[in-house]
């Protein structure tokens, strides 16, 4: 049961960042500020769901769904690894670093203020 949570959970994350690449990630926006959106959103997610999981608010299933399938698909570090590159081979290399450093920075710091604020 827990594969067939996984892979549903995977399938709608991917959806989900797809489209928000196809409406965000293009030449109007300065950065590719879908990927961007994806990786905070998800990463406020993932850190809820898991104060939750550890406070054994959220099972197994419901781990195993929103966790592992919904946020590892909805966020995605290859795409953003990728995007980091294509900026690089286009020399652009300030918005290369700012997305670099924004992306895992604010990342961060959501996870962080949510696990060391958040109580349950």
């Amino acid at each position: 049961m827990n594969y067939a949570l996984v892979a549903i959970g995977g399938f709608i994350g991917a959806i989900l960042r797809y489209m928000l690449s196809l409406q965000f990630n293009t030449s109007k926006y300065w950065l590719p500020i879908g990927t961007f959106i994806a990786n905070i959103v998800g990463s406020l997610l993932f850190a809820f769901a898991y104060l939750f999981y550890q406070a054994d608010f959220l099972s197994n299933l419901a781990w195993s769904f929103i966790g592992v399938g919904l946020c590892g698909a909805f966020t995605t570090h290859s795409t953003f690894n990728v995007e980091v590159m294509k900026l690089i081979n286009q020399q652009q290399w300030k918005k290369a670093f700012f997305y670099l450093i924004g992306s895992i920075s604010v990342s961060f710091i959501i996870v962080f203020t949510i696990w060391k604020t958040v109580t349950i």
